[in-house]
């Protein structure tokens, strides 16, 4: 009742309800961004309003690309859906979501839709690495969601944060521990600092041995 009508305003529609999640369709990458914002949005102020009932932890994975859309089924039970890899990837990006205590994560073929003249606060959280690919899938976090103060400070960090990924990814772990270790001076409550920091001294420790 809260997300539904929200898909819908945004120009999207329920392609299906899959338990605790739900799995939409839009036309345009800024609309799904849009939305997205207006459900984590929706979904706090809900919680603040039903403070006898445990809080709901909203995390949403935006992919972009081609879509079969059609009717499956056999003759006794029909129904419409899509079918595509960017549904298995958004899939695939929602256990990073999870993993890495973001909210909204989207890929590098959204990023590369989005009009110029579209405002977006974001920072790069690292790469999803595809079973039988050669090519790793650069994700990003959406900054947008966050009170103004945390978010302002979030993108004050932006590139340190980001060559800190670049540094893990290359091996560059002192490098990555320096990085995460100075975010976390401001940001001690960022997750994705706070995994990379833990990551990083892990690589590390393995090394020593």
């Amino acid at each position: 009742n809260v997300i539904s009508p929200l898909v819908r305003k945004y120009d999207g529609f329920v392609d299906k309800y899959l338990g605790d999640g739900i799995l939409a369709v839009f036309p345009r990458a800024e609309r799904a961004l849009d939305c997205a914002h207006a459900i984590i949005r929706a979904i706090e102020v809900k919680n603040k309003a039903q403070k006898d009932l445990p809080n709901v932890d909203t995390k949403i994975s935006i992919n972009t690309g081609d879509i079969i859309f059609g009717i499956v089924g056999e003759e006794e039970r029909k129904a419409p859906t899509i079918i595509s890899d960017v549904v298995n990837l958004a899939s695939k990006m929602e256990d990073i979501n999870k993993y890495m205590g973001t909210k909204i994560v989207f890929s590098k073929q959204t990023l590369n839709e989005i009009p110029e003249k579209y405002e977006l606060s974001y920072r790069y959280i690292g790469s999803l690495t595809l079973d039988g690919e050669d090519t790793a899938l650069p994700l990003f976090e959406s900054l947008e969601i966050y009170p103004k103060e945390e978010r302002e400070k979030l993108f004050r960090l932006k590139n340190k944060f980001e060559n800190g990924v670049r540094a893990y990814n290359d091996g560059e772990f002192k490098l990555a521990l320096k990085s995460f270790q100075e975010i976390l001076k401001f940001l001690p409550k960022d997750k994705p600092s706070y995994i990379y920091f833990n990551k990083a001294n892990e690589k590390l420790k393995e090394v020593e041995l």
